[in-house]
């Protein structure tokens, strides 16, 4: 991610947009990716790109999405998105974690394991984004605060390998 996403995205945090209005801007611009596209399209009409803009997103958002066409910035819009929950997340104390799994674990389970990581990582709250992928082939995977803990049967799987190899 680049420097400049960053900025924007600190920049939009200390504007106090809400969330659910940058979110929604978001899913404007992911549903319909040629909005995007005439958005950073320096062949369009920046009068054009500021009435698609009134005509379309949240108030809210109206302002800073002009100002990046302006300074011809609109393709950066997915990493600014992406960049400021990151940073928003590290404001507020929340941890993002992703839980990959093989079967989907009980609600009590994932309590349990979001609880850990606060504790863990001394966070107020956790974001934990479950993916599931089958070729875990069981087990499960968890990323959190830059690290990976693989109790999948893949990983043991593949340690086996490699210290089978190393002899």
């Amino acid at each position: 991610m680049s420097q400049i996403s960053r900025n924007y995205a600190r920049a939009l945090y200390e504007l106090h947009i809400s969330p659910e209005a940058l979110s929604r801007a978001e899913e404007i611009t992911t549903q319909v990716p040629v909005l995007l596209d005439i958005l950073k399209d320096p062949a369009c009409a920046l009068v054009q790109k500021y009435r698609a803009i009134e005509r379309i997103f949240p108030e809210e958002t109206q302002n800073f999405l002009k100002v990046l066409c302006f300074y011809q910035s609109a393709s950066l819009l997915p990493e600014i998105f992406s960049e400021y929950r990151a940073y928003r997340h590290s404001q507020e104390g929340v941890l993002d974690a992703v839980l990959t799994y093989t079967a989907r674990p009980d609600e009590e389970t994932l309590a349990a394991v979001k609880e850990r990581l606060k504790t863990d990582f001394q966070k107020k709250d956790v974001n934990l984004v479950l993916r599931k992928n089958p070729a875990l082939l069981g087990g499960f995977t968890l990323e959190a605060g830059g690290r990976l803990l693989d109790y999948s049967v893949q990983g043991r799987l593949r340690a086996l390998t490699q210290k089978l190899t190393r002899r």
